[in-house]
């Protein structure tokens, strides 16, 4: 891939300054631009973070399409981590950037285009939507703070972006709705339940757990979503409550580690670090279904983590500790939170530490093994670890 762009070293000279003028002028002519320049049958994109499902197929494409040539278009705050996997990669702030989009055969995106471009897709983009999640809170056109946060033109724009979507990723039937109610402007045909390229891992052999992971009984992910209103749980905030949360922790020999919303790391920075507590914060592309196979336990509230972590059939327990007021003031939900979810659901830091003990025998009971796999099959039509090849296949990649 490298040496065909510098045969067309040549050419570049002259787009350049079309493409740098851009900066300064309007979208419209990169739209425009999309019509002209000719697509690279063998070129496949990625932008953003190297994470997730972009990662997924990315790896997929480098092992088992050896017709194809990739590319990474990359925020500069996540290029060493892209340059790890030994693709073409371009910062996404450059003019090679607006090019290789250009001229990809299918772009894809964790999010929105945002993550590669610095121009709204809009025009002749072959744009592979995989989320990064099976939503429970509303998201895009379905939430209020959608609107909120931005103007009418932007609001445009992005429905502009998503009629580009040749194929928008569900995990079941149920999410192909959401998808299709959260997207809008989609044409429901482009939406097709082939599984989260990502999941894929959860089933391949477990490897050794990390050794600061090691000399606990139990490790405890707890990965809540972020907040709009910035509120935060006292359990871990307040001085009292979080001295009795290890204190309990330290009793069970039990390893409570955090692993913060992107949106919310600073926030929980503030914690103070040490036993029985840790920190995951990773770099700004870590995945956090790679902390699945070495956890014993998911904690979380209103997150899409819950739906994927259910793959491994470990138990969970939901807090949802500000349940009525993330109602009110944040988000709404999808379904009825509390007839969804498998349980069991604490709602303070004296029931979560009175049922900590007998999650194992909770987590053997038959009636709650059927509310867990109805929860899966209702978030997960396939559980075989092929996602990512039925991805590539409806895109006649292999």
């Amino acid at each position: 891939m490298k040496e065909r762009l510098r045969r067309l070293e040549w050419f570049a000279w002259i787009v350049q300054p079309i493409l740098t003028a851009l900066r300064g002028f309007n979208h419209r002519v990169f739209a425009a631009l999309s019509f002209v320049v000719p697509k690279d049958p063998r070129l496949l994109l990625f932008g953003g973070p190297s994470n997730g499902n972009s990662k997924a197929v990315y790896e997929y494409c480098r092992r088992h399409c050896p017709g194809t040539a990739l590319c990474w278009v990359s925020p500069y705050e996540s290029t060493d981590r892209v340059a790890e996997l030994e693709p073409l990669y371009v910062d996404r702030r450059s003019w090679w950037a607006l090019w290789v989009t250009l001229r990809a055969k299918f772009i894809f995106v964790n999010h929105q285009a945002a993550e590669l471009c610095e121009y709204p897709l809009r025009g002749r983009f072959p744009v592979v939507q995989l989320w990064h999640g099976s939503p429970i809170k509303k998201i895009l056109f379905d939430s209020q703070e959608f609107y909120e946060n931005r103007t009418p033109g932007q609001l445009d724009l992005l429905r502009a972006e998503f009629r580009t979507y040749q194929l928008v990723v569900a995990t079941s039937e149920a999410m192909a709705r959401v998808m299709a109610s959260a997207f809008r402007v989609v044409d429901p045909a482009r939406i097709k339940v082939l599984g989260l390229p990502r999941n894929d891992a959860l089933f391949d052999a477990p490897t050794p757990r990390p050794a600061e992971l090691q000399g606990f009984d139990r490790v405890v992910l707890y990965a809540p979503t972020f907040r709009d209103s910035g509120r935060k749980p006292d359990f871990l905030f307040d001085p009292r409550q979080r001295a009795r949360l290890a204190a309990a922790l330290e009793e069970q020999k039990t390893l409570l580690l955090l692993k913060p919303h992107r949106l919310e790391r600073d926030l929980y920075r503030e914690l103070p670090s040490g036993r029985p507590f840790a920190q995951q914060f990773g770099k700004t592309d870590f995945d956090v279904v790679e902390l699945f196979p070495h956890v014993d336990v998911l904690v979380t509230d209103y997150s899409s983590i819950a739906s994927d972590f259910g793959l491994t059939g470990k138990p969970m327990i939901f807090f949802p500790w500000d349940l009525d007021a993330y109602l009110r003031e944040c988000r709404e939900v999808y379904f009825d939170y509390t007839a969804l979810v498998p349980g069991p659901i604490v709602r303070d830091l004296g029931e979560f530490l009175d049922l900590l003990p007998q999650l194992d025998r909770i987590a053997a009971d038959p009636a709650y093994r059927q509310r867990y796999a109805e929860f899966v099959s209702f978030f997960h039509t396939h559980r075989d670890g092929n996602s990512t090849r039925r991805v590539l296949e409806e895109l006649r990649i292999v």
